[in-house]
């Protein structure tokens, strides 16, 4: 299946070729893929909307000129 809007396209198949199954997630832009098992898949769940407006204001991980610690900090999954 593609999934896509004027931000992002994606293409999301299931793949049994592992112990069991997950998903398979390619970005035909970046070239990249990644596979999530269920359990990880949850854990998408137990994230917060600013958790992931934080993931995508620095998706290739923290900048430069944030301290660590202060990097650390922000992605840090608080349960409700």
């Amino acid at each position: 299946m593609r999934l896509a809007n004027e931000f992002a396209m994606v293409d999301v198949e299931r793949d049994d070729d592992a112990n069991g199954p997950r998903l398979r997630i390619h970005s035909p832009a970046s070239g990249r893929t990644v596979y999530l098992d269920p359990l990880e898949l949850e854990s998408l769940t137990w994230g917060t909307p600013q958790l992931f407006a934080d993931l995508l204001d620095t998706p290739f991980g923290p900048r430069d000129d944030v301290p660590q610690a202060a990097a650390e900090s922000d992605f840090t999954i608080r349960r409700d």
